[in-house]
């Protein structure tokens, strides 16, 4: 089965919904910097990126680089 970045990110910030990941985004993009994000597939990661940040991957994932 394959795992799923909202459920581990929910876990990893604390929070109860998903919903809560967008009230938590500072959290959110220091704890993406230590997860090993090959476990996910490039689909999933930008649904998580739209849905959190309201933008697109690649996007993201610059942001993660620096």
């Amino acid at each position: 089965m394959e795992r799923d970045i909202f459920d581990d990110m929910i876990k990893r910030v604390d929070c109860s919904y998903v919903s809560d990941l967008r009230y938590n985004k500072k959290i959110v993009e220091s704890k993406l910097k230590t997860m090993d994000l090959s476990l996910y597939n490039e689909k999933q990661l930008e649904e998580f990126a739209q849905y959190v940040f309201n933008c697109g991957w690649s996007e993201i994932g610059s942001k993660l680089d620096k």
